[in-house]
């Protein structure tokens, strides 16, 4: 303290020396006193706001000083506010902060550095009665943009406006950012709004919508819907009861496929925006969905079963037997959706399908004591071509009016 130990008594002949040498008793204080000065916060503005003071001594001041200045707009001279700011001596203050930013017109790296390594949290713009509400919703807008605070800092002085933006215009929100003022709800969810953030963070959509997931449904219309965001709305975590409203207002195909979803939800899909290119994938993966789901795409095979035949051995053998049991296909068909799923049945299943059939006859080929009798239809042939290649007999040849079967080749004399 040594420029208070000699300045503080005014009265003093020493004091008096000094005072009318400042600029020069200064200097010697800066040659002679090593480390840190903790002048008294009086002392130390009285001689940064001296005239006869040098810049480069008030600067080297500055560099040494620890004393903490309550308010920067006690220094008359602005041209050393940066450097009072990035010396770290300056309260963090709203007013100190507004201030230094009415000044600069900038959040520069100075007050940046501050905030940094400040009690940011202990902020609160919104109770800051000496700023027209012009100027902070300028400083917010600063603050959303600067991607140099930490995101600590960041988050605490962005929540401290306590206010949430009715129009958001912003460009240039890192991504990191955006994400902190999405997650606290600082931006109104409005068909504006919603399409501004398409435009400009098509990344950040995701989390907009889900962070306000009712107002985006109870906004949402035809004219606003957008399909491959409700693709990503349909694999949220959130209540089936959104996402049924949401596909209200778009009836484009959905594959099932693309997203993750209740069966509540795959059903009116699979009911209104159903993906023909889909048919394989279900037929295939039948088993796999839940019993409700199965109901339906049986339905649905039982519809295209031209499709169930075109997939022949890939589609899923549970959908194979409902549908060989179903009442609503007509046997021919029924015979070629078997045929074409022999090569991957067993001959138990083989023969339990073809009894189901009415077709007993080929049953019996299983039964080596059996002289089965064919008849001499379409059908007959192309049932055992199916079995000739399926390797269960070895040929069947004309006998009369039909076909009888030889199981295995004839042995060699």
């Amino acid at each position: 303290k040594c420029c208070t130990l000699v300045l503080s008594d005014a009265s003093l002949p020493l004091a008096k020396k000094a005072n009318n040498n400042i600029d020069a008793f200064l200097n010697v204080v800066l040659l002679e006193c090593s480390g840190e000065i903790a002048d008294d916060q009086s002392i130390m503005i009285s001689i940064l706001n001296n005239e006869s003071v040098s810049d480069d001594n008030k600067l080297s001041y500055i560099e040494r000083l620890n004393t903490q200045l309550d308010e920067l707009e006690v220094i008359s001279n602005k041209g050393l506010w940066s450097s009072l700011v990035s010396s770290g001596i300056i309260a963090i203050t709203e007013k100190n902060i507004s201030d230094y930013y009415d000044y600069s017109g900038s959040l520069d790296d100075a007050i940046i550095g501050l905030i940094n390594t400040s009690t940011s949290d202990l902020l609160d713009f919104s109770a800051y009665e000496e700023f027209s509400l012009k100027d902070l919703d300028e400083l917010q807008d600063a603050f959303v943009l600067c991607d140099k605070l930490d995101n600590k800092a960041y988050e605490h002085v962005i929540t401290s406006f306590k206010k949430k933006y009715i129009t958001f215009d912003l460009t240039g929100v890192s991504s990191e950012k955006m994400e902190i003022v999405i997650c606290n709800s600082l931006i109104k969810m409005n068909p504006e709004n919603l399409e501004f953030m398409r435009k400009e963070y098509p990344d950040q959509i995701h989390s907009f919508i889900q962070q306000d997931i009712a107002a985006y449904v109870e906004m949402m219309n035809a004219s606003l819907i957008n399909h491959d965001e409700l693709l990503s709305v349909l694999s949220m975590d959130i209540d089936d009861k959104y996402k049924l409203a949401l596909l209200q207002y778009d009836q484009s195909p959905i594959s099932l496929y693309d997203i993750e979803c209740s069966p509540k939800v795959q059903l009116h899909i699979l009911r209104n925006n159903l993906d023909s290119s889909d048919f394989s994938k279900l037929f295939e993966g039948y088993s796999a969905f839940d019993y409700r789901v199965r109901k339906l795409i049986l339905q649905l095979a039982e519809e295209n079963v031209d499709k169930v035949i075109s997939i022949s051995i890939s589609a899923d053998r549970s959908l194979i037997g409902a549908l060989l049991r179903s009442d609503h296909i007509p046997k021919p068909e029924k015979i070629e959706l078997l045929i074409v799923n022999m090569p991957a049945m067993g001959k138990q299943d083989m023969s339990d399908y073809l009894i189901l059939l009415g077709e007993e006859s080929f049953a019996t080929i299983f039964d080596s004591t059996a002289r089965p009798h064919f008849e001499d239809t379409q059908q007959s042939i192309d049932l055992l071509e199916a079995f000739k290649k399926r390797g269960w007999i070895f040929e069947y040849y004309r006998e009369g009016e039909g076909f009888k079967i030889r199981r295995n080749p004839p042995k060699k004399r």
